[in-house]
């Protein structure tokens, strides 16, 4: 409203001025006379070159409240995913499936000794772990347990536990990636500056915003996930101020990861998750059993077997006893038609006893049935899309030696590599090789 009037008044002295200068030459009978419509019109330029200044203040001081009212908006944001971010730890190692490989125990010894460790031999524990390996095999289970155990240490400080899934990272406006990494390892460090709490940083699905940024690919969307890559690169390396801070990542793909982020530097120990064996999988089935309807035989070694030739992980044994739960369930209930009829809060107030429902072995096989045929479709997806990769890449292959003939096999390799195949060109690509 301010630039209105000030724009109107502005227009109306331009109007006075275009007016008295159009004007055709008065006759003035003295010195006087002149002498004063020279100061008049003097007045009338100061006055407008103010207004004129008046007017692009108001402007800048608009933008500038624009631009502030968006920070405010940008900060509200981050503060709200932050918060979103912070869990309770996990229960701490005893949640762990059997007994842990060397390395992963490893972890556990060293994160809790931190300070005798640096005392000692002057060198502190690691700040930066990748966790690799297919999805289900305990990956995040892992990072949780970490937190619990360091949690729950006698004379161990408490520990903040922050699980952000790095898809979240980008989400939100353009831009904005870069921005939220430099807030949450501002945040996380003004929690553990006084030393009295330590913080694990647990970003799953690290692949989406860490992969090697030849694979970033161009435009605007390239150029913000290339920032966000540089700001977290950057973050990391800062062990100066990231004291206190233990950063955990979790990634399906080691072989895209960005190499400056895999650096020693910046993530010291990797530690592969593979499928679980024979005793894991018992394991596992006698804690799920505590948390699920009980499975009747639950140590069949005929069902362990099957699953280790399936290739099954954590999720998939977890599948198959909520799947063997769901059926239970439902054929209780067919088979007490009262308590079906009644209404739901009824039925809230008069819930089975616990024992009363059990996973028998119709149920166990229909959902073996059920996982098993999911676990083959996702097997012909991926086949399906490794063969459609090979195509793409059988005429790139060709695309390339014939606009580059002066090429060896070693670079053609060299190119489809970082195109992001990973096989054995040679083997699978003879003709061309």
């Amino acid at each position: 409203m301010k630039i209105n009037k000030s724009l109107l008044l502005m227009s109306t002295l331009f109007c006075i001025h275009s007016t008295n200068a159009s004007s055709p030459q008065r006759t003035r009978d003295s010195e006087d006379e002149q002498q004063s419509a020279a100061s008049e019109q003097a007045t009338i330029h100061a006055m407008m070159n103010g207004l004129v200044k008046k007017v692009e203040q108001l402007k800048q001081e608009i933008g500038t409240g624009n631009q502030s009212s968006d920070n405010q908006s940008r900060e509200k944001s981050y503060v709200t995913k932050i918060k979103q971010a912070l869990r309770p730890p996990g229960h701490g190692k005893e949640a762990l499936v059997g007994d842990l490989p060397n390395e992963q125990e490893e972890v556990f010894r060293l994160l809790g000794n931190r300070d005798n460790l640096l005392t000692v031999s002057g060198a502190e524990p690691s700040s930066g772990i990748i966790l690799a390996g297919l999805p289900g095999t305990g990956k995040s289970f892992f990072a949780e347990a970490v937190a619990g155990y360091l949690n729950n240490l006698e004379g161990h400080p408490k520990c903040l536990f922050y699980n952000q899934s790095a898809a979240q990272i980008n989400a939100g406006f353009a831009g904005e990636g870069a921005g939220y990494v430099s807030a949450l390892f501002n945040h996380i460090r003004a929690q553990v500056k006084d030393g009295k709490k330590h913080a694990i940083l647990f970003i799953d699905e690290i692949d989406s915003v860490a992969k090697k940024r030849d694979d970033l690919g161009g435009g605007s969307a390239g150029v913000d996930m290339q920032n966000t890559l540089n700001q977290l690169l950057t973050e990391i390396a800062d062990h100066k101020n990231n004291k206190g801070i233990t950063i955990i990542v979790a990634s399906n793909r080691l072989s895209d990861l960005d190499l400056a982020f895999k650096s020693t530097g910046r993530m010291n120990i990797t530690l592969v998750f593979s499928l679980p064996n024979k005793k894991q999988i018992e394991y596992k089935i006698k804690q799920l059993s505590q948390k699920y309807f009980m499975w009747e035989n639950s140590t069949d070694l005929l069902s362990i077997d099957t699953m280790i030739e399936h290739e099954f992980t954590y999720l998939d044994i977890e599948e198959v006893f909520k799947q063997g739960s769901y059926i239970a369930f439902l054929q209780w209930e067919d088979n007490h038609p009262e308590w079906k009829s009644k209404s739901v809060q009824w039925q809230k107030e008069h819930l089975p006893a616990k024992g009363e429902i059990t996973i028998k072995e119709l149920h166990y096989k229909e959902a073996m049935r059920r996982v098993l045929d999911k676990k083959e479709e996702d097997k012909k997806l991926s086949y399906d899309e490794t063969c459609r990769k090979k195509m793409k890449l059988i005429g790139t292959l060709h695309q390339i030696k014939t606009a580059l003939p002066h090429y060896d096999n070693r670079d053609i390799a060299k190119l489809v590599m970082g195109m992001g195949y990973d096989g054995d060109l040679k083997k699978e690509f003879p003709e061309n090789f």
